[in-house]
């Protein structure tokens, strides 16, 4: 169901400007990568299950998307450090903490990021406020409609535990970056789970989020753009695909399995190994010079937004 774009609000567009025109890059990226006229051509060649890979490719790419494009208008916040792709151990103590501990237990505890532990979890962005040292750690899902209240709730507490270990790893590895306070959030695009007690918000907040006005719409514009330029090398690739020319049933039967979910792929990050051949000892070396100094940390799921935002 389509949100009503409160009255009196611009909705912005891929104007000219250097924001704009790296969303614009990022789109182009995108379809550069998998979906331009002649690989769709190659898929739509392949019978069902290339046009199922069809469909897995364009769910990838607008993903990728997504996470880029939130980025770079993340980036815009002079206020904000913009961190993509962070690696953060997660040690199984702080996994056991996070299970048998409510979070008002654990709002003083941090622990060391050099542990030596062989699970990561990958963050898709952290955004750490320079101004009130408050750092949230963000993972972003196109959407949540498959996924089942346990999957979920694994995904938190994996969230949670690596959030006990991000102000040291902050602190030691990324330039002394001080931070005081660790929010989760869930970010889920397709508004299907929206929990806000859980931590899990929709673009509706992505604004609050960022501290960019806007925000919302230029993600919006963003994934239009994208899906313009899909249709636009489908019906190019169309005529020149095998398909062209047969009946309508199977123009139709094409697009109904280009649509289906039978393809999607789940976007979870899972667990990974910290890599083995990195020449380290994950244990930690450094001096008592080197630690980021004590304070009373808080971490948690990040409250919900201003009311007026719900």
């Amino acid at each position: 169901m389509k949100r009503k774009k409160p009255s009196g609000v611009h909705q912005p567009h891929l104007a000219q400007s250097a924001l704009s025109t790296t969303l614009r890059q990022l789109v182009d990226e995108q379809i550069e990568r998998s979906l331009t006229v002649e690989k769709i051509v190659d898929m739509l060649n392949g019978g069902f299950a290339g046009i199922a890979s069809l469909s897995n490719a364009e769910d990838v790419a607008d993903g990728r998307l997504l996470e880029k494009a939130i980025a770079a208008i993340a980036q815009s916040n002079p206020n904000l450090t913009v961190l993509t792709q962070l690696r953060i151990p997660v040690r199984p103590d702080a996994l056991e903490l996070v299970e048998k501990n409510p979070e008002a237990y654990l709002k003083r505890v941090t622990l060391d990021a050099n542990t030596r532990t062989h699970k990561t979890y990958r963050a898709d962005l952290v955004l750490v406020d320079r101004s009130t040292h408050l750092a949230h750690l963000v993972d972003i899902k196109r959407s949540l409609g498959s996924y089942e209240s346990a999957r979920i709730a694994e995904l938190r507490q994996r969230m949670l535990a690596a959030a006990l270990v991000l102000p040291d790893l902050l602190w030691k590895e990324h330039r002394r970056i001080p931070v005081e306070e660790t929010r989760v959030v869930i970010l889920e695009a397709a508004a299907k789970r929206t929990d806000l007690d859980a931590g899990i918000w929709s673009l509706q907040h992505l604004d609050h989020l960022l501290g960019v006005n806007g925000a919302r719409e230029l993600v919006r514009s963003v994934r239009a753009e994208f899906a313009r330029q899909i249709e636009r090398n489908l019906a190019a690739a169309w005529k020149r695909s095998q398909w062209n020319g047969k009946n309508q049933n199977a123009c139709e039967t094409v697009f109904r399995v280009r649509r289906g979910d039978s393809a999607a792929i789940a976007d979870e990050e899972p667990i990974e190994e910290l890599a083995a051949d990195n020449g380290e000892d994950s244990r930690d070396h450094g001096s008592s010079s080197q630690r980021r100094p004590d304070r009373r940390l808080r971490f948690g799921i990040a409250p919900p937004p201003p009311a007026s935002l719900h």
